[in-house]
């Protein structure tokens, strides 16, 4: 549950997380000169999303975890996009590695002072 209390705020933005009983429980106060209260209320939820999704999976790293919804992270990107170019279906830098990896496994790939690296020993590094 995210509460909203009314106090007066000390700071610009401050969020306190605890814990109630065998929940988590979080307050949220701002200064509504700085900021809106659907700004507030989009990083209460991404808050909840991070939350939740730590406590489906304690193992993972935060950082690979999800702040944003399904429906918000598909309008985020479907609002990136707005080129309606379709961009042909090149290969990408780790598949040419590959390729040349198996055609001349070998071959210099990376060259730094006396250190050399083959295409053969790059790929099988990769």
């Amino acid at each position: 549950a995210l509460e909203r209390a009314s106090a007066t705020a000390q700071f610009d933005l401050t969020l306190d997380t605890y814990e109630s009983g065998d929940a988590l429980s979080a307050s949220l106060i701002y200064a509504t000169s700085l900021f809106e209260r659907s700004t507030v209320e989009r990083l209460a939820a991404h808050w909840r999303n991070l939350l939740e999704a730590i406590c489906r999976e304690p193992a993972r790293r935060v950082g690979e975890l999800p702040l944003l919804d399904r429906s918000e992270r598909d309008l985020l990107l479907a609002r990136r996009d707005q080129t309606g170019e379709d961009y042909p279906s090149r290969p990408f830098v780790h598949q040419l590695v590959a390729e040349q990896a198996r055609r001349a496994p070998e071959a210099i790939a990376v060259l730094f002072g006396e250190q050399r690296l083959s295409y053969g020993e790059l790929d099988s590094q990769a």
